[in-house]
């Protein structure tokens, strides 16, 4: 529950949603090779699509990979 309340803190200072903010942090991780959107509705898709645009900088991206596992 940590990490939620820290990805819901971040998301709100990005002006993201919390959604977008994971589905980023996982397009950018290295070790994931592939993201999958079950998409039953077409915000899901939204979601997906506008998570592609969400550059997290090199200074975020250090602080949410330190966020506990």
């Amino acid at each position: 529950f940590r990490v939620i309340e820290l990805l819901r803190a971040q998301a709100a200072q990005s002006q993201t949603t919390m959604i977008r903010l994971a589905l980023a942090w996982a397009m950018r991780h290295p070790a994931i090779t592939s993201t999958l959107i079950g998409a039953r509705l077409p915000s899901h898709i939204d979601n997906a699509i506008a998570a592609r645009s969400i550059a997290l900088d090199d200074d975020l991206w250090a602080q949410m990979r330190r966020w506990p596992a």
